[in-house]
């Protein structure tokens, strides 16, 4: 009977939980950078409000131009912080690729290799792309939120309905085409295995159905992806919406003395970059579940290989014990 060997401690082990480990180590610097990021994003409406409220009350040329230079300023800085980080992101998921690369492929099977290959593949351009800015921007919301509250709570409410709404499109279309990118992806992994087939193979049967099955993920694929381009286009109409409401309330405290024409133009262009993360869910939440699930498949094996690994050096180490074992020893020494 073979000894078990303590999950936590596979876990421990395993070439998920290293990564996690060093992804941990990034998290607190970079989401402080996204904190940094998103506050630089109020500069503009800021220097919209100051403009229209201050600078064209007041006639200040010096004013004027002192704004505009703290604005560009802050937009500079904006620009190298998200260059930055979007690098680091790159680089991480490069790290991710090469280092889940070398922890699976020497121990996988060939038949193994192409969806272990597929899942880092999946992580990386998740984390290196829009959802892992997305991830990122989600968390930092509130740094508009309060100034739009602050302005007039029905702006921030209006916010939050608005998040609500582009949630739930990004919910329903994750429900409603789950099983469609589920097939497209046993489709492709189909064809690829036919097409590997009809290299070893001359009959015709091979390719033919390679072809096939290939077609058939198209065909699925372009469905999906017909459904995804609806979605964007509904959650566009639904920020669009949201914005004129913004400016028609805005308008209407405007008339009635209770928000300045700076103001109104400020509140809009903070609701905007409000929305926007969640904006990004269309799409970018089914992205981020299938990221989820490839690490999970990933973990799944690394503590499978962690286990065999370890069990095959406690048998190698019970060998070693038992050949230099004294009285085995001297059994030997004595029938021979």
């Amino acid at each position: 009977m073979q000894p078990s060997v303590p999950n936590n401690a596979l876990l421990q082990q395993s070439p998920t939980h290293v990564a996690k480990t060093r992804l941990r180590a990034y998290a607190t610097p970079i989401l402080l950078t996204s904190l940094v990021i998103n506050v630089l994003l109020l500069a503009t409406p800021i220097y919209m409000m100051q403009v229209f409220d201050r600078v064209l009350m007041t006639g200040s040329i010096e004013t004027l131009t002192a704004l505009t230079g703290i604005a560009i300023l802050a937009v500079l800085a904006y620009a190298a912080l998200e260059s930055a980080r979007g690098s680091l992101l790159i680089r991480t998921g490069k790290w991710l690729d090469s280092h889940f690369t070398e922890a699976f492929f020497p121990s996988s099977s060939a038949e193994d290799r192409p969806l272990i290959a597929q899942d880092i593949t999946q992580i990386r351009s998740a984390l290196a792309g829009r959802t892992g800015t997305m991830a990122l921007d989600m968390p930092w919301v509130p740094v508009f939120l309060i100034p739009l509250f602050l302005l007039h709570p029905a702006f921030a409410a209006l916010a939050i309905v608005m998040a609500a709404v582009l949630v739930s499109i990004a919910l329903l279309l994750d429900k409603k085409d789950a099983k469609t990118v589920i097939a497209t992806r046993l489709a492709f992994q189909q064809a690829t295995k036919a097409l590997d087939a009809s290299r070893v193979s001359t009959e015709p049967r091979y390719l033919e159905g390679a072809v096939k099955l290939r077609q058939n993920g198209v065909a699925l694929q372009s469905v999906s992806q017909e459904t995804t381009a609806s979605a964007l286009n509904i959650a566009k109409g639904v920020r669009l919406a949201g914005q004129l409401f913004v400016l028609a309330i805005g308008a209407w405290l405007v008339i009635n003395d209770a928000l300045s024409a700076g103001g109104l133009i400020a509140a809009s262009l903070m609701f905007a970059r409000a929305a926007a993360p969640f904006e990004q869910t269309i799409g970018g939440l089914r992205e981020f579940l299938a990221a989820r699930e490839a690490w999970q498949r990933l973990e799944t094996r690394g503590v499978a290989a962690t286990r065999e690994a370890l069990l095959k050096r406690r048998e190698q180490l019970r060998v070693i014990q038992a050949a230099n074992d004294p009285e085995l020893l001297a059994k030997r020494r004595a029938s021979s």
